[in-house]
C-alpha cells in the first residue's frame, strides 16, 4: 500500500520553543490514523501546518503534491481539515448552507452541489440534519456535519483535530462505522491525547518531544506500554490488564470489553 502523506524533516518553532525537530511521518492511503500526543505536544500545530495555515516549505507531500507557496491552491484541494475545539465552527445558520459553501467557493453549479450534498448526507447519515439550523445540532450531529463539510470536495485526506473528545463511547463506535465508509476514498487522520479508542484505528502515530516516537499498527504500538507510560501517556485499564495477562500467556489479544475478558479467562 502506497504512502499518501509524507512528512520529511519538518521543523517548526514558536517564539523560543521548538515544537517539531526533523519530524518524520508517513501515512498510507485508505486508512484511519490516530495522531497521538500528550497535551501541548503540538498535535493542533501539526494539523495547522498540514492545513497550510502555518508556514511550511517542501516538508509535506500529499498525493504527490508538495506543500509550498507555488502549489498551495492545488494542495488545498487535496485535503480537508476540521478543528473541533474552535469556538466558531459554523459560518452559517443552516446546515445545508454549511455543506454547500466549500463547493460554492469552487464555482460548482447548484445541481452538482445538491447532488454532492445528498451523497455526503447519506454517507454520514445526516439526511435529517440538512434542514436544521446549526445551533440545533447535537454534539454528534455537529461532528458528522463538520466531517461532511471536509469531504464535500472529495479530498485525498482529511485532518480532524480532536474529533472524539466530546462524544460518548457509543457515538464513537457509530462514527468509526461511518469513517470506514469514507476511507475507501479519503484517508483519515484524527488527533487525540486519549488512547481509549486506539484499537479502532488502522495505524497510530505517536508524537513526543517534537519527534515521532512510533508509527505502526495499534497492537505493535501497545507493546511499548512502558515507554508510552514514561512519555506521559495514560494506558486505559482494560488495555493495561490485557497487556499484563498476555505477558503471562493468559490472553492472546488485547480485550477492552469487561464481559469478554471474564469469559476468556473462565474458558
Amino acid at each position: 500500500m502506497d504512502n499518501l502523506v509524507e512528512i520529511n524533516n519538518l521543523s517548526y518553532s514558536y517564539k523560543d520553543k521548538t515544537i517539531f525537530h526533523n519530524l518524520q511521518i508517513s501515512i498510507k492511503k485508505e486508512t484511519t490514523n490516530l495522531i497521538l500526543g500528550t497535551n501541548s505536544s503540538g498535535k493542533t500545530t501539526l494539523i495547522r501546518i498540514l492545513s497550510g495555515i502555518l508556514p511550511s516549505e517542501n516538508s509535506i507531500n500529499v498525493n504527490g503534491i508538495i506543500l509550498n507557496k507555488k502549489n498551495i491552491k492545488k494542495y488545498l484541494l487535496s485535503i480537508g481539515a476540521v478543528f473541533f475545539d474552535d469556538v466558531n465552527k459554523f459560518l452559517f445558520d443552516k446546515v445545508i448552507d454549511e455543506l454547500a459553501f466549500p463547493l460554492e467557493n469552487l464555482n460548482y453549479n447548484k445541481k452538482d452541489i445538491m447532488n454532492r450534498i445528498n451523497e455526503v448526507s447519506k454517507l454520514l447519515e445526516i439526511q435529517n440534519c440538512i434542514d436544521k439550523k446549526t445551533g440545533e445540532l447535537t454534539i454528534f450531529e455537529q461532528v458528522k456535519v463538520l466531517i461532511g463539510m471536509s469531504i464535500m470536495h472529495n479530498p485525498k485526506v482529511i485532518f480532524l483535530d480532536n474529533a472524539l473528545s466530546k462524544l460518548t463511547n457509543n457515538e464513537v463506535k457509530k462514527l468509526f462505522k461511518l469513517l470506514d465508509r469514507i476511507k475507501t476514498n479519503t484517508t483519515i487522520c484524527i488527533t487525540s491525547s486519549d488512547m481509549e479508542h486506539i484499537l479502532s484505528f488502522d495505524n497510530v502515530i505517536v508524537i513526543n518531544e517534537g519527534k515521532t516516537l512510533f508509527n505502526d499498527i495499534p497492537n505493535n504500538v501497545l507493546q511499548h506500554d512502558n515507554e508510552l507510560a514514561r512519555s506521559g501517556f495514560y494506558i486505559p485499564p482494560m488495555i493495561d490488564l490485557s497487556l499484563k495477562l498476555s505477558f503471562y500467556g493468559l490472553v492472546d489479544e488485547i480485550i477492552v470489553d469487561v464481559d469478554r475478558m471474564v469469559d476468556t479467562l473462565w474458558k
